[in-house]
């Protein structure tokens, strides 16, 4: 099965259009109270080299991008979950200012698409 794929000069987006919508995502962003999780998906059981050490050691880029683009869209109640520091998370569980979060996001081995 093929993923859905964009017509060709459709796959970036144009100079300037991410900075615009971040621009008016945080005109919008102060009228609602947002709170949002980014969770890395980790799974101890499936470690594999070269990575062993370094995969305990690092945060991934993945889920700080996507925590660091809601910060910088004006979305400030943002966390992110580093599963493989946080064993015992439970997005079932999971409270953010005491309340249940609004968006909940996973990211997995760094790829976002």
């Amino acid at each position: 099965m093929e993923l859905p794929r964009r017509e060709r000069g459709e796959e970036l987006l144009p100079p300037g259009a991410l900075t615009d919508l971040r621009r008016r995502l945080r005109l919008i962003a102060p009228q609602h109270d947002l709170t949002s999780v980014v969770a890395c998906a980790f799974d101890h059981r499936t470690r594999m080299l070269p990575f062993i050490y370094a995969d305990m050691r690092m945060a991934p880029a993945g889920v700080r991008a996507v925590g660091s683009a809601m910060a910088d869209a004006g979305f400030n109640k943002t966390r992110i979950v580093l599963q493989q520091w946080n064993r015992k998370f439970r997005p079932s569980l999971m409270r953010l200012d005491g309340r249940i979060p609004d968006l909940f996001m996973v990211s997995s081995m760094q790829i976002h698409t």
